[in-house]
This record gives C-alpha cells, structure tokens and sequence, in this order.
C-alpha cells in the first residue's frame, strides 16, 4: 500500500508543471515569491492604510482618523524591521528587492514618530488647536508625501521588475503580484 501512494505520489510530482523539468531561474522566481507574499502584501496594505488615515485627517480633520494613526502605525511596526532583508531575492530581482526593503526600513522607522504625532494631537472636541496639533498638521502630511510615497514607489518597481522577469521566463508570476498597488 505504501509503495503504492509513493508511486502515485512521484507520478504526480512528475506530471506536475515546474517540478523537475522546470528551469533553475523559474523554480527560483517562485521560491522567492511564495517567500516575500506575506511580508509584501501586509507591508503595502498596511503603510498605504496609515498614509490613507494621515490624507483623511489632513483634509476632514476628524479625530477618529487621527486616533487611528497609531493603531495603523503599530500594526506596520508589528512587520519586523529585517523582514525583507533576510529574504534573497533572484539577482536580477535585487535592485528593485533593495528599494523595497530600504523604503520599508525608513517608514517602519519614520511609523514611530508618525504615530507619536497624532496621540500629542489628539484633544477634546471644542478645543483649540494645540502646538502638538499644528506640529501634526505640518509633520504627517511630510511623513505620508515623501516616507510612505517612497514607498509606495518601491512597491510600484519591485512589481515590475517581477511581471518582467516572469515574462521573460515564460511563466506567470501569483495574482497578488499582478494585483499589488
């Protein structure tokens, strides 16, 4: 019975697409993006939230988006600071994997200051506005233009550089690459 299901078993690992008769660069390609899926995806999800929060707040003023700041902020900081550093990309991926890693880094970082910001900014309804308020005013939108938008340009690259570098190997990189920002 055993040598049966390890004979199915090899028979479909063979007759699967990109198993063994797959080129070394595809198998790779692949490898890499079932690696960086989760880190990309929460990263982008979760800065583009916090610069949604900070233009939101910026135009309307409303204090819920000012408190959710940072609530949206320790949930990019939650995404650990070297998880796309210890991730390898393929070389011709590299560029475009250090753009992204580094623009991480800084508005990981720059989450910090943004989400202390907005707490000092919180008041009570009817109250004028604060130092702490107007110093929020001039700093986060600063944060969400040149921070978060690098960022986001990053992400932007990475993508393309991905859907190229799967073209150019004739195979079709995951829907969530095809669908990123």
């Amino acid at each position: 019975m055993r040598l049966l299901a390890v004979a199915f078993l090899a028979a479909a690992l063979a007759a699967s697409p990109g198993t063994a008769s797959a080129h070394p660069q595809t198998i790779s390609l692949r490898q890499y993006l079932a690696s960086v899926s989760w880190t990309m995806r929460a990263s982008a999800l979760r800065i583009e939230r916090v610069r949604m929060l900070i233009d939101d707040w910026t135009r309307v003023g409303d204090p819920p988006f000012l408190g959710g700041i940072p609530a949206a902020c320790s949930k990019v900081r939650a995404i650990q600071a070297d998880a796309f550093a210890r991730i390898h990309p393929p070389p011709r991926l590299g560029t475009s994997h250090g753009w992204v890693t580094n623009s991480f880094a800084q508005a990981r970082s720059g989450c910090k200051a943004a989400a202390r910001f907005a707490r000092a900014a919180i008041r009570a309804p009817g109250q004028p506005m604060s130092r702490a308020e107007a110093r929020a005013r001039r700093e986060l939108p600063r944060f969400a233009d040149t921070t978060l938008a690098s960022f986001g340009r990053a992400v932007h690259a990475w993508r393309l550089a991905v859907l190229r570098y799967a073209a150019s190997l004739g195979v079709s990189p995951p829907r969530w690459v095809k669908e990123l920002g």
